[in-house]
């Protein structure tokens, strides 16, 4: 038994996708209230009750699919990967949402060093250019 199989989440996150990369329609836009009292977009997808939290990488994307105004979003379909990034200074899965002809190679292994620990050590920087 798996006790993340117990937790209940309003949103889609990369656990449920399973290891797979589906094509998805979008089905509508929402606007989410958080507990914050901040605002974000939520797309739903066609065929299943979550709903998608949109970050600021995933909404340029949809944006550079198919324009600012979220009512062209609806009827048109994504793909949906994970990917490895960065959360609060260590390395963690992500959702990303893609074109759906894109093919990538995004399961690769988590980074060895945070993208800030990189961004301290000033030697990985001090190549010299051959030009």
């Amino acid at each position: 038994m798996m006790a993340s199989d117990f937790i209940q989440n309003k949103f889609l996150g990369v656990t449920d996708l399973k290891g797979k990369e589906p094509i998805v329609t979008i089905s509508r836009v929402e606007v989410e209230n958080m507990r914050d009292g901040t605002s974000k977009l939520a797309i739903y997808i066609n065929g299943h009750p979550k709903g998608i939290l949109l970050n600021k990488v995933n909404t340029r994307s949809i944006q550079g699919m198919y324009g600012d105004d979220t009512d062209g979003w609806i009827g048109n379909k994504i793909k949906l990967v994970a990917v490895w990034t960065e959360y609060q200074g260590k390395p963690t899965q992500g959702l990303r949402i893609m074109a759906p002809g894109v093919d990538t190679d995004v399961r690769q292994a988590p980074p060895k060093q945070t993208l800030s620990q990189m961004a301290s050590t000033p030697a990985a920087f001090e190549d010299e250019v051959p030009f």
